[in-house]
Order: C-alpha cells, then sequence, then structure tokens
C-alpha cells in the first residue's frame, strides 16, 4: 500500500458495517471558555464585552511555578523570584518570606523581598506593620557590608525607600545610585519601584523605561512567537479501533449444509475409484482435488482484494451522520474551514469541498469515535490533524496521487494460476463423474451443482471477513504512522516557539508602558505631574487565553485602560490591544474631576468571574471584565474560586487600581492633595 493515500482509510471502532461507522459517536463533554455576562444600567458604558468563545483556553503543563512549604528555602525564594517576574508580587513576597524566616537571608533575598513589597504598589498601601518591615531592611541596607553582585542594588532600593517614607536624602542621590547600577538590575528596580519614585527622579527614571520599553516590545520574536503560547497543547494523534467481525457461527452452518452434496459426491466417487480400481477416475480425482485447493484458496484471496478495496471506497460514500456533540459539530467546521483554506491551485473552495466530501466525513468520524470516550481532548488540541489531512490532500492532488489505489493489485501470476487450476479441476472432476456414472453418484453431482455456489458464498464470507478488517486495521495503522510523524514535528516546533512567562510578561510590560506614554502625548502632561497612574487589562473581544501550571491567565486580545491622577483631575486613556502582534487599536479618550467619581468596585460574577465597575455621579458606570470565569465549570468549587481571583487578581493589579479609584470616589479632591504631599 503507497503511504501517500494511506491516511484517507481506516475504520472508526464502536458498531462497524463494510468498513463505515454505524450511528453517531456518544456524546462527549462540549468543550468552551465560560461565559460572562457584563451588565450595566441605563446610561452606563460597557469597557469590554466577551463573547462566549467555545474551546478557548489553553491549559500548559510546567513546572514553573511548583513549590510547596515543605521545600527548602532556596527554592522557596526561587519561586518569589521567578513569581515577582511572572506578575505575581504578592504571591513572590509570600514566598520570599518564608524564606527569610527559614534562614535564607542574604542581600540578593532582602533586595527581592523589598521589589516584592512595592511592585504594583504604593507607599499608601503599605499597612503600619509592612511600613516598619520595610524601613528595617532599608535601614540595614545602609550597613550592608557583605560583597557580591546584590549589595550595591539592595543598597540604592533601601536609599529609594527611606527617601520616600522618611524624606531622607533627595532624588539627586536616588538617580546617581541607579545610573551606576548594572542594565538588568535597574531595570527591575525602576519597574517594581515605579510608584515609589517623585520628582525629578521620576521623570528621569521614566525616559529610561520608554526607551527600554521601544526595544523591548518586539524582542526575541515577539509576532513570529507569541502567538505559539495560546496555541493548543497537540493531542497525541489516535485511530478509532475496528472492530473483531461478528462470530459467524450461523453463516458456517449454512455453509457446511450447502457443502453436503457435494462432499457425499466426493465420497461416493473416491469409493468407487477404489473399489473399480479405476485408473482414470482416481487420477481425475487427485488432479480435482489440488487443482481445487489451489484454485479455490487463490480465487478467494484475490476476491478478498476487491472487497477491501470495495470497503475503502464504500467508507467515502456513507450517508453523513448527524453531529450530536459540540465537539463533532466543530469537528466538521474545521475540517471543513481547513480544506478550505488548503486547496489546490486552480480549483474553487465549492468544488474541492464536494471533491473531499467523503473523504472529510469519514475522517471527522474516525475522530470522533478516536476521542468520544476523552473528554479532555479538545477541538483546538486536534485540530493539528485536520490541517494535515487538508495539506496532504492538496499535495497529493497536485502530484497525481489524490485516487491511488488503497489495496494491491492482485498478482498476475496468480490469477493465471488460480484460472488454470479451477479449469483443470473442473475438466478433471467431469472426467471422474462420467467414469464412475452410478445413479447415486449422478444424483448428488446434480443437487451439488444447485447448492455448491452458495456453500462457496459462505465459505467466502468467513474467510473475506478478516481479511478485510486486516486490510482496515493495516490501513489504519498505516493511517497512525504518518500522524506520529506529523505530531512530533509539530509539536517539537510549538516547544520551540512557545514563549516563557517571563518573555510575555515583558512584552505586556513594554506595551503597558507605551500606552502610558501615549497618554501622557495626547493629554500632554509630564510623567513628574502624575501622582498616580491605574492600568487596568480586561480580555476583550474573540479572545484566547492560555496559563501554564499555577501561574495567571495571558489572552490574545485585551483592552487596556490606563487612567493619571493629575493636578487637573483624572485622565482616562483606553485602547484594544492584539497582544500576539503587539499592536494597538483606535483609542478612546475620557477625562472627569475627583468629584465626579462616585463608586469603584470589584463585584463577583458567577463561574469565579470579577467585573470592576466604576461609578460617575452623572449615573453613568464603566463596567470592565477584570477576571473572566472558570471555564467548562458551571459550578466550580470554592477551591477553584479561590485560586482563579487569587492569582488574578495579583496578576491583573486591579489591587493596587481599586485602592487608588476608592480612594479618589471617596476623598475626591482632598485625595490628590494628600497623595502630593
Amino acid at each position: 500500500m503507497s503511504s501517500a493515500g494511506a491516511w484517507q482509510s481506516g475504520a472508526p471502532g464502536g458498531a462497524w458495517q463494510n468498513g463505515a461507522p454505524v450511528g453517531p459517536p456518544n456524546d462527549a463533554a462540549a468543550d468552551g471558555a465560560g461565559g460572562v455576562q457584563n451588565v450595566a444600567a441605563d446610561g452606563s458604558t460597557v469597557g469590554m464585552q466577551a463573547g462566549v468563545i467555545n474551546d478557548s483556553t489553553v491549559h500548559i503543563h510546567s513546572t514553573l511555578y511548583q513549590v510547596n512549604s515543605e521545600d527548602p528555602p532556596e527554592k522557596q525564594f526561587e519561586a518569589g523570584r521567578l513569581r515577582l517576574e511572572g506578575r505575581l508580587p504578592r504571591e513572590a513576597e509570600h514566598h520570599i518570606s518564608n524564606a527569610r524566616f527559614a534562614g535564607l537571608d542574604t542581600p540578593e533575598v532582602r533586595y527581592f523581598w523589598l521589589l516584592s513589597m512595592f511592585s504594583m504598589r504604593s507607599v499608601r498601601d503599605l499597612s503600619r506593620e509592612e511600613r516598619d518591615r520595610v524601613l528595617d531592611v532599608a535601614e540595614s541596607a545602609r550597613h550592608e557590608r557583605e560583597a557580591g553582585r546584590y549589595a550595591e542594588p539592595l543598597r540604592t532600593v533601601g536609599l529609594l525607600v527611606r527617601h520616600a517614607l522618611k524624606g531622607e536624602g533627595d532624588a539627586g542621590s536616588v538617580v546617581s545610585s541607579l545610573s551606576v547600577l548594572p542594565e538588568e538590575r535597574r531595570a527591575e528596580i525602576e519597574y517594581h519601584l515605579e510608584n515609589v519614585l517623585s520628582g525629578v527622579a521620576k521623570e528621569h527614571v521614566w525616559r529610561d523605561i520608554v526607551e527600554r520599553a521601544r526595544a523591548e516590545r518586539y524582542a526575541n520574536g515577539r509576532v513570529d512567537r507569541a502567538w505559539a503560547y495560546f496555541h493548543a497543547v497537540p493531542a497525541r494523534p489516535r485511530v478509532a479501533e475496528v472492530s473483531t467481525p461478528a462470530d459467524g457461527t450461523a453463516g458456517r452452518a449454512t455453509a457446511i449444509l450447502a457443502s453436503l452434496p457435494a462432499a457425499l459426491t466426493a465420497l461416493l466417487l473416491v469409493i468407487g475409484a477404489l473399489g473399480n480400481l479405476n485408473p482414470t477416475a482416481i487420477v481425475a480425482l487427485v488432479v480435482v482435488g489440488f487443482g481445487g485447493v489451489i484454485g479455490v484458496r487463490d480465487a478467494f484471496a484475490w476476491r478478498a482484494l476487491h472487497s477491501a478495496a470495495a470497503v475503502l471506497d464504500k467508507r467515502h460514500e456513507t450517508p453523513e451522520q448527524k453531529p450530536s456533540t459540540w465537539f463533532t459539530v466543530n469537528l466538521r467546521r474545521n475540517f471543513d474551514a481547513d480544506f478550505k483554506k488548503y486547496r489546490p491551485e486552480g480549483i474553487t473552495a465549492e468544488a474541492w469541498l464536494a471533491e473531499t466530501h467523503g473523504m472529510r466525513q469519514f475522517l471527522q468520524q474516525d475522530l470522533a469515535y478516536a476521542y468520544v470516550d476523552d473528554p479532555s481532548v479538545t477541538n483546538s488540541s486536534v485540530r493539528w490533524m485536520s490541517r494535515y489531512f487538508a495539506k496532504d490532500a492538496a499535495r497529493r492532488w497536485a502530484e497525481g496521487t489524490f485516487r491511488a489505489r488503497q489495496v494491491a493489485s492482485f498478482d498476475g501470476v496468480a490469477a493465471a494460476r488460480c484460472v488454470l487450476a479451477l479449469g483443470v479441476a473442473a475438466v478433471a472432476l467431469l472426467v471422474a463423474v462420467f467414469s464412475e456414472a452410478d445413479a447415486a453418484t449422478v444424483l448428488f453431482f446434480v443437487i451439488s451443482l444447485f447448492t455448491t455456489p452458495a456453500a462457496v458464498r459462505g465459505w467466502y464470507r468467513g474467510y473475506a471477513a478478516q481479511r478485510i478488517v486486516d486490510a482496515l486495521r493495516q490501513d489504519a495503522a498505516n493511517r497512525l504512522e504518518l500522524l506520529e510523524v506529523e505530531y512530533r514535528r509539530w509539536s517539537t516546533m510549538l516547544e520551540s516557539r512557545r514563549p516563557s512567562d517571563l518573555e510575555m510578561e515583558s512584552w505586556l510590560r513594554a506595551d503597558t508602558t507605551i500606552l502610558v506614554d501615549d497618554a501622557l502625548r495626547k493629554y500632554r502632561v509630564s510623567w513628574r505631574d502624575v501622582i498616580a497612574r491605574v492600568v487596568v487589562t480586561s480580555p476583550h473581544g474573540d479572545y484566547r487565553r492560555a496559563r501554564i501550571t499555577g501561574g495567571p491567565w495571558w489572552y490574545t486580545h485585551m483592552t487596556m485602560q490606563v487612567y493619571l491622577m493629575t493636578d487637573l483631575g483624572v485622565r482616562a486613556f483606553g485602547v484594544p490591544s492584539n497582544f500576539r502582534q503587539g499592536t494597538f487599536g483606535p483609542a478612546t479618550e475620557d477625562t472627569f474631576s475627583y468629584d465626579a467619581l462616585s463608586s469603584a468596585r470589584l463585584e463577583p460574577r458567577p463561574g469565579g468571574s470579577r467585573i470592576l465597575v466604576l461609578t460617575l455621579n452623572s449615573g453613568q458606570s464603566t463596567v470592565i471584565n477584570i477576571i473572566p470565569g472558570l471555564e467548562n465549570s458551571e459550578q466550580p468549587s470554592e477551591n477553584e474560586v479561590y485560586e482563579n481571583v487569587r492569582l488574578n487578581t495579583d496578576a491583573s493589579g486591579i489591587e493596587y487600581a481599586l485602592h487608588v479609584l476608592q480612594g479618589v470616589a471617596a476623598e475626591k479632591r482632598a485625595w490628590f492633595v494628600n497623595t502630593s504631599h
């Protein structure tokens, strides 16, 4: 069998008849992300409306964030450092604190602990106890004697913290200390302690941050690699099991009964020939025996090849099964879309779909049966197979092998031998009959002429059924072998291109910085005049989301909204963002006074989702979906909801944003005055 056409064949498991599946696949769990409903009162605006996106969630297995309380302090610290780099500062603070309490208290540990304390929040967000702990570490940094690459960064952070909390030193000394640090350490401090900087230091540092963001925004092949993070982990290929032929006991009994006249004829001929010592009859019977065995064997094999070929061809002509699950519905859509997209040149989409209708139908049903008992398999995880089938069909069409025969032709020598053996056996049988032409022999011979065809058909069905199944299984094995090769190629490519969470964070950080800089330019505001800035990111439109084990969600499409707190009031600036491409859509702008904001609250919604509701005194509300609900979980457990909210609250920065917005809503203009001082 040629490998070029092997993937077309194979038969699904379950009920099987003539090589085709009988009945639709069993029900399987539908895939899909949990739906989120944004509700706004009359006169309100919805900052983001996310629809229900079926099969839009990707989970990536990773041990990056895995740690437990029994791990040594070194591992606790490393887990905290990684979480700090991965948008989880409160989680980072927890693990680094555990490492310190366990006795690991080096300059490096204290340095990253201070960064985690201030990341995504300001001095006002610290409790009295936290302020005391921060000042203790900052004071000890003044007298740090231990050498190493983190000693000087620790002293710089300590100086910055003492300047912010106690007014010690001046902005110039802070800028000088920062300027001599290695680029990596300076970038960390400027990013995580952004809300602590002020005045001249703040303006100086901002220029560095923007310049760095422009360099990092498309670094490491973002446009060519970011898509891979959201691509489903490919499911290992399977082919549906080909059923074992049903027990043919009834068929064998019929064949035996139909064979009795021929058997009695043969017995009477043998007895007569031996009893009469008739050499002609004896020789004729020997020829009948050898010729009959050889001829029938070759005839059965020849016919079985034609039967197998007919079964393979007929599968593509079976009536279409009505899909019964979301998995099968989406499977059909994916096959149609991929065969349209990857069709041969010079043929219309409609013509190609008509040409490949039977092929697509069989392959869809085969995949449905293969994965019917595994609800964890999503349409996205098997999409690579429909693409492969579509591309391979187009390739074979171009090569002229699209209609390649699925079963090898019968050997010409064997065919000639079959015809010759049966012909010689038939002549010899007539010679034997007429040599021993007694009444009983002739009677049973005549009867056998009518019963032998039924006997042959019965014996052939039993012979051919297993041969056809063997051919289908071999064909399925060939297809699986080709899929395994493609699976290894595709998995390797995805793994090599998929960015790490740290790279994703670097790109998002750059996007956020560019967005804030665009807002500053739009409103002609200096960075030193911004008392606080809030950036709220939320999923947008037909988004896909992905996360590694224990990590926060990432979204292909987001709404990024920045609020600048200035002397003139609140300046709002928002854009839709295509994270995979690193591009922004048309911006929306709004301004309002501190006295205009009535309330800011984070509301829970079913499925563990959270929405931010900003209400103005006019009654107008803006609803932003901060944390989407859990996918495929109508009634998530309390632990699932807690983990979803905890991780994504930390990563979204909503805690700091809510603190600022609620402060403005409560204190009005006084908030700006108090924060300025």
